[in-house]
């Protein structure tokens, strides 16, 4: 019986490995997790041993993006990967595609050609993977698209670890724009469009979008998150704020003149932030934020009408002094009876 060589033995544990991860990684770790770590494991004994007998394994490989790597780092880390508990071999999904991808497209040039395969399949890489991919689709409509490809969980620990501002919106009077509705679909559509609109704005200016509240939205603008997109979180929730307010004016104006009857008290939406340490947490595919200030974000909110940006203390002394901001003081009180100062932010 042939015996087979380190050529025909490292493919054959090459293309085991790709199957289990293609099942893993588009699992987001819930398919084939030991088969895939096992797999990676002797997969890299396999390698080990064709370079011992192969030198050309060795050779240094080249990056996509420029340079070039010696496959024994990228095997390494493979091989710690099916030893370890961590998500990914390299800091993200999209990193550690891009590694795996760049040692089996050189390794399997050289095993090609060493066993006589005239014919070589082409290996491409395309983000349409990744976005497709069921971690992708779970966060899409939470984190900033731009971080998808990085670890969430990893995300979610620095966002937890460093300070988040906590918006709150509210639509003012929005009973009465459901009740006296031109027509039973007005509402729903208009409804939706706001929504889906101020959802894109978070997502633009790095902010991480929790819930529609039914009447309004919740949503973050946290230091860390925004540093991973190339952002200032102060300088993105100032900017969305601008975006938003442009976007509601206008919209509620107009959807003002399709209702039967108008409240005396003005319909919009009413806008309360504050500063602080929020901690996030995935339990059970739903994104779960506890921290004081999203209180007090709600409490701001309920001190300012259609319009108006209430914010609270903390975050007004980081807000002060930034060119084009103006700041009223007003009092407000919590269902307690307590009273508290805060600012109706002018932009």
């Amino acid at each position: 019986m042939p015996v087979a060589t380190p050529h025909i033995a490292c493919l054959v544990l090459a293309q085991t490995f790709e199957t289990y991860w293609a099942y893993f990684s588009q699992s987001d770790g819930q398919l084939y997790g030991r088969e895939c770590r096992d797999a990676a494991r002797d997969f890299a004994a396999a390698w080990r041993e064709l370079a011992r007998a192969d030198p050309r394994a060795g050779d240094p490989i080249s990056l996509p993006y420029g340079g070039s790597i010696p496959p024994s780092e990228i095997v390494e880390r493979l091989s710690a990967w099916s030893e370890g508990d961590f998500a990914d071999p390299y800091e993200s999904p999209s990193q550690t595609r891009l590694m795996l991808l760049t040692l089996f497209a050189g390794l399997k040039r050289l095993l090609y050609s060493e066993l006589g395969v005239t014919v070589e399949p082409r290996i491409i890489f395309s983000t349409d993977e990744f976005l497709h991919g069921s971690r992708a689709v779970r966060w899409r409509g939470q984190l900033p698209k731009a971080l998808l490809t990085h670890d969430p969980a990893l995300l979610l620990a620095k966002a937890s670890a460093s300070k988040s501002i906590v918006v709150v919106g509210d639509i003012r009077r929005s009973q009465d724009l459901m009740t006296y509705a031109a027509d039973s679909d007005q509402f729903s559509h208009l409804m939706v469009e706001f929504i889906d609109r101020t959802q894109s704005l978070i997502d633009g200016h790095a902010g991480i979008f929790d819930k529609f509240t039914g009447d309004g939205f919740l949503a973050y603008f946290n230091d860390s998150v925004c540093r991973e997109a190339g952002r200032d979180y102060l300088s993105s929730f100032e900017q969305f704020l601008r975006d938003e307010a442009a976007f509601a004016n206008k919209h509620f104006a107009a959807w003002t003149k399709a209702v039967r009857k108008l409240p005396p008290i003005p319909v919009g939406l009413a806008m309360g932030a504050d500063l602080g340490f929020v901690e996030f947490r995935d339990l059970g595919n739903h994104l779960v934020a506890v921290g004081d200030a999203i209180v007090w974000a709600v409490r701001m909110t309920r001190v300012g009408g259609a319009g108006e940006v209430v914010v609270n203390n903390l975050l007004f002394h980081h807000l002060e002094g930034r060119p084009g901001l103006l700041f009223e003081e007003r009092m407000g009180q919590t269902e307690a009876g307590e009273t508290f100062l805060a600012r109706v932010l002018t932009l």
